[in-house]
C-alpha cells in the first residue's frame, strides 16, 4: 500500500517505471484503456484530473500537485495495455482472486475510514463527492450511492449507509468485476485508497 510515510520509496518506484513507457506503442494502447491517441504520449483522466503520460512520465495538464501514486497508477494503467473490459457487475476489493494481501489495509484504510468520518455528517459526503464529479448510482444499494471514474476504464462506486441504534455508519467502495484486467491488485487497493483520501482531504475534523 503506497503511504505517505514513505515518499521517497514511492518516488522512486516512478522514476523505475518511466524507462518501460518509452516502449509503449501509445495510438496502439489508446482505445483498449479509454484515452485520446497521440503519436508519443496519450491523454486521459484520472479522478476528474487529465493528465498526460508519454515517454517522459505523467505530467497534469491543470493546475495543482498530482501526487506520486497517482502518477504511478497511471503507468500501471498504460503498461497493462487495457488487458479486460468493463462488466458492469459491482463487488467490493476482497471479491478479486489476488486481493487477500492487501485486503486487511484496504479495508482499514477505506470503508471503516469513510465510515467513521462521514457517520452523521452525509451533506459532507455529498458536497465532497461531488467535487470529484460524483454522480448518483441507481445501481447499487446506498444511501447516498454514488459513482465515480477513477480512470476511463476503472470506474468505482461509493455504497453508505448512515448509523442507526443498531448499526455504526458503513461505507463499501465496490469496483467493476472487471477491474483487474487493467489495473493490477495493488494498484486497484491504492485506487480506493486515492478515493477515501480525496474524500477526506477537505472534511473538517470532529468537534
Amino acid at each position: 500500500m503506497f503511504d505517505s510515510e514513505r515518499p521517497e520509496a514511492y518516488r522512486r518506484v516512478y522514476h523505475q517505471l518511466i524507462p518501460r513507457l518509452g516502449e509503449v506503442d501509445w495510438p496502439g494502447v489508446a482505445d483498449d484503456i479509454g484515452a485520446v491517441a497521440g503519436s508519443d504520449g496519450t491523454l486521459f483522466e484520472i479522478f476528474n484530473r487529465p493528465v498526460r503520460a508519454d515517454a517522459a512520465g505523467v505530467t497534469a495538464l491543470g493546475p495543482g500537485h498530482l501526487p506520486v501514486a497517482m502518477r504511478i497508477i497511471c503507468c500501471h494503467y498504460v503498461l497493462r495495455g487495457g488487458g479486460g473490459r468493463i462488466k458492469g457487475e459491482w463487488v467490493s476489493y476482497r471479491d478479486f482472486k489476488d486481493a487477500a494481501p492487501f485486503f486487511a489495509a484496504d479495508h482499514r484504510m477505506v470503508d471503516v475510514s469513510l465510515g467513521r468520518t462521514f457517520s452523521g455528517r452525509g451533506p459532507e459526503l455529498v458536497r465532497a463527492g461531488r467535487s470529484l464529479g460524483a454522480f448518483e448510482a441507481d445501481d447499487i444499494p446506498g444511501d447516498p450511492a454514488f459513482g465515480f471514474k477513477a480512470l476511463p476504464r476503472v470506474p468505482l462506486r461509493l455504497s453508505f449507509y448512515e448509523a442507526d441504534e443498531d448499526f455504526e455508519a458503513e461505507a463499501r467502495v465496490l469496483f467493476d468485476r472487471g477491474a483487474d484486467g487493467f489495473l493490477d491488485m495493488e494498484c486497484l487497493a491504492v485506487t480506493g485508497y486515492l478515493l477515501a483520501e480525496l474524500l477526506l482531504a477537505d472534511v473538517a475534523p470532529s468537534p
